[in-house]
């Protein structure tokens, strides 16, 4: 993904899904025109027009960086790739906002990236319930100081729920 950027500073937002499709194909970024019912989703819910558009303000990133077929990822490997996921992050200095896509995203996020104990953590679907999206503000600490805005969502192609377009709260 990085070498999709040739300013590593112009992105303000980073979307994290759980893992890459098992198709290659089906990529974002390996196949930006060819649209697919995530990034159908995936940019009704960012409310962009295109590829470019979300290119121009966003980056997309994995949670998980091998792909499993399993409902759940498992605890070890959401703190293994955590790793991963915030060393990519970092090469993005100008992320305020995060839109995090998933129950294992969140997780991953809420325990690795926030370093929050698990009795701190609200239960996803009771997080989502009453919007179908939450927001947050907070410091992530591999990041700095700084306080960034937390947007958490359904995934745009898992289960029956869809969470409404966001856009006119991100910056």
């Amino acid at each position: 993904m990085r070498a999709a950027y040739s300013d590593l500073g112009a992105p303000r937002a980073a979307v994290i899904g759980r893992d890459s499709p098992m198709n290659p194909d089906m990529y974002l970024y390996r196949s930006p025109r060819k649209s697919n019912r995530f990034s159908h989703n995936l940019f009704e819910l960012l409310g962009v027009r295109d590829f470019e558009e979300f290119k121009a303000r966003f980056v997309l990133t994995d949670a998980i960086r091998c792909h499993t077929t399993s409902p759940h990822v498992p605890q070890n490997a959401l703190a293994f790739c955590a790793k991963h996921l915030g060393a990519e992050l970092k090469l993005f200095p100008n992320l305020g906002t995060f839109v995090v896509l998933g129950d294992d995203a969140y997780m991953q996020f809420q325990q690795h990236l926030l370093e929050r104990n698990p009795e701190q953590i609200k239960p996803y679907e009771d997080l989502m319930k009453l919007e179908g999206w939450a927001r947050e503000e907070a410091r992530v600490p591999i990041l700095g100081e700084r306080m960034l805005s937390i947007f958490y969502c359904y995934h745009p192609t898992r289960g029956y729920k869809r969470s409404p377009c966001i856009a006119q709260w991100l910056t």
